[in-house]
């Protein structure tokens, strides 16, 4: 992916070199991996609409970064992670938060493979 840098320190905008992106690293993978984790794990402590309601715009904004990757490797799923995207698909369910089930499928569905 190429971005072009454009400087606007004087009154004339100046087209900098390109800056080339590298692909993320492992580190970036387990990243997103533990941030989706700890979002949806929120709706297991507090089930309120507030929570709810964050949780969806956590997971919107999450879901619109990984968008950003191009090329981003998915991860299997592990059972463990399983049951906790289960659980809180449940949750979401329960409450009767259409949205919010689909953010976390989506995310889920950006994140993992199906093994």
């Amino acid at each position: 992916m190429l971005l072009g840098k454009v400087e606007f320190a004087s009154s004339e905008g100046k087209e900098k070199h390109d800056v080339k992106l590298s692909e993320p690293d492992d580190d970036i993978y387990n990243s997103v991996k533990d941030v989706f984790l700890k979002i949806i794990s929120l709706t297991s402590k507090d089930d309120s609409p507030a929570i709810r309601e964050s949780v969806h715009k956590y997971l919107s904004l999450l879901g619109n970064v990984i968008s950003g990757f191009p090329g981003y490797k998915k991860s299997f799923l592990d059972k463990e992670t399983q049951e906790m995207i289960t659980e809180a698909i449940e949750r979401a369910k329960n409450n009767k938060d259409e949205n919010l089930r689909i953010d976390i499928i989506r995310c889920k569905n950006i994140i993992y493979k199906e093994s």
